[in-house]
């Protein structure tokens, strides 16, 4: 009985010990999962098998689906990843299949853990009832976060961004060639497109750039998204510039040394949907103007409306976010993005009515939000830690004392309720001081502004446009008290993106803030 146990423990201790072997000799040392916004990704390492199929299913469907070849890579050093995009609110498993001579050993398949998936959060206006697709979908996505059956995807990277070629049919039937990001996008007719991006493309890989600001231009179109995969795509020294376009989404993007703007908008109609990106230095421009050091702005918004600018993370910006500079600017949702240490103009709000909502304001230098040229601003349950002036109004109050903001530019109204305002140097609240007051305190999300409320300059009154139901939209505002955790966890690129923040604050606080931009910036993303 004894021998008979013995061998029972052997053959048992063999065929785990076996089973040990084959796991390390296609995934080791191990599986990581995890998930993003309608995303997800696996990541394991070997160093002898040369490639694999990747599939993932929901747990309620029977048929894995298998991921488009690009989204499968080697990293560095035989360790893979692969990246599922696309992906509805729900339950998943990967399952990693390796290839030996092109031919799946499905055998020795790993089926991952089950995750959960959850939803893109899709508020603010450019999902209002006014944005005129009617929240049916986003650039190449529909809202439960699927791409369209149509969408044309394309995969780009530095090797490939001139080279890749696409059949176009133009607006009259007639079939063109377009080679490269810029000319496919000059050329393109409109068809849902997807622009997935792989890895960093820095300045000098594209042909086509705008001259002047060094920009892929977006003009005329619709229904494009642009999105980065994994945790570090990026764009080095390139800006976007959306003109006379609408329903566009960009995300999963990082952003660095640009020459005007990262994202410029500019006479846009209509759900213009920019979320989950990293936004760091822009080129230093000193030498043309002072207020140049850490570049122009991250996103600039001109003559457009219906946009929501969600869930991004401002690393030290400059002049963060100008929006409007004209009268022809209205309805602008900022929501739940990460201020952090960014200077000012987060947003700097001129003509347009603007709901700003669940921001965190981390330690920012100048000011958090301006109201100018009769803006009407909704300042409603941000955390504000450190933000020496957290809102303020141009030509009164805390901006007259201290000569904020232009000294010629007129006032605008901002109604706060719900903030968390924490070592502010200085806020007056209209129930301190009725005339040279930096916000209207309000007791309630639904209470209107006075009219007896003017500002000082212009004589402004707000015009309450986040009561009236023609013209707002259905949004679940979160307690500011929880604003910090949610929006530090899921503001800025996948998985916080592969740039430490304690690496960045050492640096930051290692080098003048003229020199971090051009040395220690540039170091940590040649990593990439």
């Amino acid at each position: 009985m004894k021998r008979k146990k013995l061998i029972i423990l052997l053959i048992l201790f063999i065929a785990i010990f076996a089973c040990i072997i084959i796991y390390k000799a296609f995934l080791k040392p191990g599986i990581t999962v995890g998930t993003g916004f309608e995303s997800a990704y696996i990541i394991w390492k070997n160093n002898d098998i040369l490639d694999y199929n990747v599939y993932i299913k929901n747990v309620d469907d029977d048929l894995y689906k298998k991921l488009d070849k690009e989204l499968v890579r080697n990293v560095q050093n035989g360790i893979w990843r692969a990246d599922a995009v696309g992906l509805k609110k729900g339950s998943y498993n990967f399952k990693i299949v390796p290839l030996i001579e092109q031919e799946e050993v499905e055998e020795n398949s790993i089926v991952s853990d089950t995750i959960n998936v959850e939803a893109n959060i899709r508020e603010g206006f450019s999902f209002s009832k006014n944005s005129t697709n009617y929240g049916d979908f986003s650039g190449g996505y529909l809202q439960n976060g699927e791409a369209l059956d149509n969408a044309k995807v394309i995969y780009i990277t530095r090797e490939n961004v001139n080279d890749i070629t696409l059949k176009i049919e133009d607006f009259e039937g007639n079939m063109k060639m377009a080679h490269g990001i810029c000319e496919i996008l000059k050329n393109w007719n409109n068809e849902p497109l997807i622009i997935r991006i792989i890895g960093k493309i820095e300045r000098e890989d594209i042909e086509g750039l705008g001259e002047k600001n060094k920009d892929i231009l977006i003009d005329d179109l619709e229904n494009v998204t642009i999105e980065g995969i994994g945790n570090n795509a990026t764009l080095k020294g390139i800006g976007l510039t959306l003109k006379n376009s609408s329903n566009i989404e960009i995300r999963n993007l990082g952003f660095m040394l640009f020459h005007e703007d990262a994202i410029c908008l500019e006479k846009n109609d209509y759900n213009i949907w920019i979320h989950n990106n990293d936004f760091f230095y822009g080129e230093n421009r000193e030498g043309e103007e002072t207020d140049k050091k850490k570049g122009d702005g991250a996103i600039d918004i001109k003559e457009s409306e219906y946009i929501t600018i969600s869930y991004n993370h401002f690393w030290d910006n400059g002049k963060t976010s100008l929006c409007g500079i004209d009268k022809d600017v209205n309805y602008i949702t900022y929501h739940h993005n990460w201020f952090d240490h960014s200077d000012s103009r987060c947003p700097r709000v001129y003509y347009a009515s603007s709901h700003v909502y669940n921001n965190y304001y981390d330690s920012n230098a100048s000011y958090g939000i301006a109201a100018v040229e009769g803006a009407s601003v909704f300042a409603e349950s941000n955390y504000f830690k450190g933000c020496k002036f957290p809102m303020i109004i141009s030509r009164q109050g805390s901006a007259t004392i201290y000569e904020l903001l232009d000294e010629n530019s007129q006032g605008g109204v901002i109604k706060s309720y719900g903030n968390i305002v924490k070592g502010e140097k200085r806020l007056i609240y209209s129930s301190e001081d009725s005339k040279e007051f930096d916000a209207y305190i309000a007791k309630s999300r639904e209470e209107t502004v006075p009219s007896s409320y003017k500002t000082v300059k212009g004589d402004y009154i707000y015009n309450n446009f986040d009561t009236d139901t023609n013209i707002m939209y259905s949004y679940n505002a979160d307690n500011a008290k929880d604003v910090k955790k949610i929006v530090t966890k899921n503001a800025g690129r996948l998985q916080g993106n592969d740039i430490s923040f304690y690496t960045w604050l050492l640096s930051r606080n290692s080098y003048k803030r003229t020199t971090f931009m051009e040395k220690r910036l540039d170091k940590l993303i040649e990593k990439y």
